[in-house]
């Protein structure tokens, strides 16, 4: 089974496309991406170097079908 993650940044600020993590074998390993880029985010508004804005984040699975397909938080 394949995951990945989906990350939205500045919402309402930029016409910035959503980023699309590497498909990885495990949810842990997607989880572990997108932690990573969240706390990058953080650490870049702390830092005074990015302004205060929205962003948002997901996981998604790929089907038997081939599509991508967003799962729950309470399927962590």
């Amino acid at each position: 089974m394949e995951f990945r993650f989906v990350f939205y940044p500045a919402i309402g600020v930029t016409q910035a496309p959503e980023f699309i993590g590497q498909p990885v074998s495990s949810l842990e390993l997607a989880e572990g991406q997108m932690n990573i880029i969240s706390n990058y985010t953080l650490h870049l508004h702390d830092n005074k170097l990015m302004t205060d804005f929205s962003n948002t984040g997901y996981i998604e699975r790929k089907e038997i079908n081939g599509k991508w397909e967003e799962i729950s938080e309470d399927e962590f």
